[in-house]
Order: structure tokens, then sequence, then C-alpha cells
């Protein structure tokens, strides 16, 4: 949603209460823990103003990435004055279209996110994922890891080679830091009292993997 409007619904009112419930309790068993918070979905914003109107803390922001550049989206969370995790990012599609275009998918993602650490407080990066799951062919999840994916003659699942996004990947973690990892946005900033919607989220062009329209729903038969 990009309204905060998009989250009155009976649904959000349940899932806004166990989330302040979750927080407040963390927060009186012990305050230094850190509570990150987001959507398991993809361009989310406005479910952010609407946990700063619910009354609900968190001390990170949770954002997930697969394709285009994020620095809007980075500039909106950098409002709620905490550091951005990226969960989950990777090249949309993983290897679907080639493992060639993953691979330089992945290092073009990680120079942007780089180039935006230190700007809106970027702290952590995870990709997903470390091995494909081929038992989802012919969904997207089936392509989305670094590594191979084979099945045995016993039936057992089991690694089957570094995927290029693999090397590709650990080459541009070796190269290290990209500057300075204090964030040039303050960490103890609010968004604005009266601010009620979130900027519109840019057109993203093909159908992102996160949506469930993309999903393959014959998909459903995880490996036993």
């Amino acid at each position: 949603g990009t309204e905060t409007s998009d989250y009155f619904s009976p649904r959000w009112a349940k899932v806004s209460a166990v989330l302040r419930g979750l927080s407040d309790a963390t927060i009186a068993v012990d305050p230094t823990i850190r509570k990150a918070m987001g959507t398991a979905g993809w361009g989310h914003r406005a479910a952010f103003t609407r946990m700063l109107q619910d009354g609900i803390k968190w001390d990170i922001s949770v954002w997930h990435l697969y394709e285009g550049d994020p620095e809007d989206a980075f500039k909106f969370l950098a409002t709620f004055g905490q550091p951005i995790w990226l969960t989950e990012f990777n090249y949309s599609g993983g290897s679907q279209r080639g493992e060639k275009q993953q691979a330089e998918g992945l290092v073009q993602t990680m120079t942007l996110l780089r180039r935006y650490q230190s700007l809106y407080g970027l702290e952590a990066a995870h990709i997903y994922e470390l091995l494909d799951e081929t038992y989802w062919a012919p969904s997207y999840e089936a392509f989305m890891g670094l590594v191979r994916l084979k099945k045995r003659e016993d039936g057992l699942w089991a690694p089957s080679g570094r995927k290029l996004a693999y090397d590709a990947v650990k080459k541009v973690i070796a190269n290290g830091n990209a500057g300075s990892s204090s964030p040039t946005v303050s960490m103890k900033s609010s968004p604005p009292a009266a601010q009620t919607s979130a900027p519109p989220v840019a057109d993203a062009g093909a159908v992102h993997p996160c949506s469930l329209d993309a999903f393959d729903k014959s998909a459903f038969n995880h490996a036993n």
C-alpha cells in the first residue's frame, strides 16, 4: 500500500495489535533487544507510517529488493530515523533467465547498496538465497540461489556447484566497505507529524517476484 488508508481494514487491526504486543513485550523484557519491522511483500511504504501512527516501536526498518534502484524507497525509510536492513535481495528471477544475468544483476544491485550505505543508514543486506530450491521448479523460487541444487539417486537433495553469481558476490564483498559506516541521515529523526500517506511508488515495470500474481501456484510441491 502507498496510502495509510490501505491498512485500515480489520486484517490490519489484527496485525497491528500483534506487532504492538510483541514490541511492547520485548521492551518490557529487555529494552536493549533490537526489533526489526517491515512487511514480507515489496513496496508497502505506508505500512511503516501506519505502524508509527499505531504506536508500534521498532529499531530496524526492513525492506526487500529484487529489481530497480532503491534510492527512493531508502529516502522514505530514512525519515523514520532507524537503520535499514534488506532481509532479502537478489536479481529478479534469480538465474531463471541465465546465470550471467543473475551475476551481473547482483553486482549492479550491490554497487548501488554500497553507494547508499552511508547516505541512508543501510546497515545490513542479506541475499536471498544461498541454495537453489530446485524442487519448486518451474517457479522462480527454483533459481534464486547462488549454488545449484540437484536430486541424488537416494532422493535427497545436494549442492551441485557454484553459480556465476556466487563468485561475483564474493568478489564484491572482498572489495570491502564503500566508505564511512556512519549514516548522514540522522538516526533520531522522525516523520513529520502531519504525514498520513507515503510518497507514491514508482512503476517497477515487470511483474515483481514478490507479487502473488507472479507466483506459480502449480509449484506447491515441496521436496519430501
